[in-house]
């Protein structure tokens, strides 16, 4: 258990970012974290993992391009 904590990287900033990146360098809707088998994915991950909606998403790409 404790080499599986080690290797946990999990923030919910770094997720964010982690998440807009993506979005933006895939040209994937938003809605895509919207999805109940994605989230069930990242959930199975990490059980405590924040997921931002899409509309958070939207207004973290728009913030990081100005």
């Amino acid at each position: 258990m404790s080499q599986f904590m080690r290797g946990c990287t999990y923030t919910l900033d770094g997720f964010h970012l982690g998440l807009v990146k993506w979005v933006i360098s895939k040209c994937q809707p938003f809605a895509v974290v919207e999805d109940e088998e994605l989230q069930d994915l990242f959930w199975m991950l990490h059980a405590k993992v924040d997921i931002p909606s899409w509309i958070t998403l939207a207004k973290d790409t728009l913030m990081s391009s100005s």
